[in-house]
């Protein structure tokens, strides 16, 4: 059996054709990664910024209630009908 060189020219323009095809879907494959990767960052970003906003919601709550607290000690009235004086 013996190859001709019609044959061989036609599997070399196959192996082009798959050939562009890889590199054509290694590109597109590239481009999602590097979407994918964006995404993610942007994503851990926000993940991150809404664990510092939970974090100063409860620190103002904490102060809140702590100012709420202290104001109720603050205009407490002592049995006598006096006012108490906050300690220092």
């Amino acid at each position: 059996m013996s190859v001709s060189t019609e044959s061989i020219q036609k599997y070399t323009e196959g192996l082009k054709a798959d050939l562009a095809k890889a590199k054509e879907r290694k590109e597109q494959s590239e481009k999602i990664l590097q979407e994918a990767e964006t995404q993610i960052k942007v994503l851990d970003g926000a993940l991150q910024f809404a664990a510092l906003l939970i974090q100063e919601s409860e620190k103002n709550k904490k102060k809140e209630s702590e100012k709420n607290e202290s104001s109720e000690v603050e205009g407490a009235v002592t049995p006598e009908g006096e006012e108490e004086q906050p300690n220092p």
